[in-house]
């Protein structure tokens, strides 16, 4: 008969490991927040031709891949 063995438990951190998660969350922010600045201004834009301009279309992408960015953010847990 085996006995029950708990499973080991995560091996933590590294200091380095730390400082890197930090820099990385810090930067993803950094990047969510001037994404965002740029979505504002491009909501407010008022040109007529901004429907076939590339930088609105490509602008568009970015605040996707942005808003995805900031559901698995969420869904991250928290030191």
């Amino acid at each position: 008969m085996k006995t029950y063995q708990p499973p080991a438990p995560a091996p933590q951190p590294s200091p380095q490991e730390v400082q890197l998660r930090k820099e990385l969350s810090d930067t993803i922010t950094d990047i969510i927040f001037d994404a965002q600045d740029v979505g504002f201004e491009l909501a407010m834009l008022e040109c007529p031709n901004r429907d076939k301009c590339p930088l609105v279309q490509k602008t568009r992408e970015l605040i996707k891949k942005v808003r995805k960015l900031v559901e698995i953010q969420r869904k991250m847990p928290r030191p």
